[in-house]
């Protein structure tokens, strides 16, 4: 956190200045949660042996037809969602059918009262954590606030204790490099063999959310951009990317709002009508048959590949870009819902897709991310800790 203290008056102790801090949070886990007590113990044997085999990249390149089935289960019930909760559908006497129900989770974490996980929120540090130094005194103010910076507190976190330490990119990288420049330290606390760097999703979700804002910005005269959106529903401050204020919330409302129009108008196309309201007249059934031929024809890749092998003399670019938003839009709604839900298993399924929006559109930082959480859940961690 940065804070700016300003003096109107200034004196010789009473100056203006600028103070970096860092404000964080310990989550407790419910007992059912607990690792077993010799988790340490294993990780760090297990990552020794298997640090340097490197994941089976086939599993990211090609997936699972069980995650492809999985995805495009969720594709067809978002965008019969969409047609069912639009205000010509409030009416419609099928709405309770089985054939409308969403996909069960994949992997969903346990809900309700009795499975809140508490936090606790630490008292802010005045150490800056954008350096490597001011990283470590973080951690160490952690354990001094946690009463875990004696030599027996110490030996125990080393040998008795796997802390997930949980950021934005930054201090991630900055927890991965300390682990380089400290690998020959005496002890295994000092190595920091006790921690697993994660970085938080919802950095990676504002990440994801710029990448879709970088690709189809685009101009006000290109029919289906965002900037035409942008400029019709005369919303303001989206054309220049900024992590300060509230650019991120308006880019993702703005995102929702304009792939609901493109699946609704989506509709009229594929159900040959001139309003949703034509299509109360099919059964549930019939709309979920349209809805498979809607993701099929104008959300997915196999639409893409067709027209870019069809080569025709005046390829219709609007169809194509169209398309092409739909397809790498899904997967942001779909995150933004399986995070919102708690399905894990959801959003493991997802990882490939993320990692080729993030290689492709030049952001290496996150890349580089998604390929070290697969090196864990493939190589580097066993399956108690995964």
């Amino acid at each position: 956190m940065n804070v700016a203290l300003r003096v109107f008056s200034q004196r010789l102790n009473n100056q203006s200045h600028f103070v970096s801090g860092c404000a964080y949070t310990v989550w407790i886990l419910p007992q059912r949660a607990e690792l077993p007590p010799d988790t340490n113990r294993i990780l760090q044997a297990f990552r020794a042996d298997n640090c340097l085999q490197v994941f089976d990249y086939s599993t990211v390149l090609y997936g699972t037809p069980e995650a492809d089935a999985r995805m495009e289960a969720f594709d067809v019930h978002y965008v019969l969602r969409l047609l069912l909760n639009s205000p010509d559908f409030c009416d419609y006497n099928d709405r309770a059918d089985p054939l409308f129900n969403p996909p069960p989770p994949v992997h969903q974490l346990q809900g309700g009262p009795e499975n809140v996980i508490p936090g606790f929120i630490l008292k802010t540090s005045t150490f800056e954590e954008a350096s490597y130094e001011g990283t470590l005194n973080v951690m160490n103010d952690t354990f001094h606030q946690l009463l875990l910076n004696s030599t027996v507190e110490q030996k125990r976190t080393a040998t008795h204790r796997v802390i997930a330490w949980m950021g934005d990119q930054l201090t991630v990288e900055r927890l991965r490099g300390m682990w380089k420049y400290r690998h020959e330290d005496h002890n295994s606390f000092d190595r920091l063999d006790y921690m697993i760097p994660v970085f938080g999703w919802f950095h990676l979700v504002m990440a994801c959310a710029n990448s879709i804002h970088k690709q189809y910005l685009g101009t006000s005269a290109v029919v289906g951009s965002l900037r035409q959106a942008f400029d019709l529903l005369k919303r303001k401050g989206l054309i220049t990317q900024s992590t300060k204020g509230p650019f991120w919330h308006h880019l993702d409302e703005a995102i929702h709002h304009i792939s609901e129009a493109h699946f609704r108008a989506s509709w009229l196309d594929i159900g040959k009508v001139e309003n949703l309201a034509d299509l109360k007249s099919k059964s549930p059934g019939k709309l979920r048959e349209l809805a498979e031929k809607l993701v099929k024809k104008y959300a997915s890749r196999e639409a893409l590949n067709e027209m870019e092998n069809m080569l025709p003399a005046d390829p219709d670019g609007v169809y194509q870009q169209w398309t092409m938003f739909n397809m790498d839009v899904l997967p942001y709604l779909h995150l933004r819902e399986a995070i919102k839900s708690g399905d894990i298993g959801r959003i493991e399924d997802l990882l490939p897709t993320l990692l080729f929006r993030f290689a492709g559109s030049g952001s290496p930082k996150y890349t580089i991310e998604l390929l070290e959480l697969f090196q864990g859940l493939h190589r580097e961690w066993p399956e108690v800790l995964r």
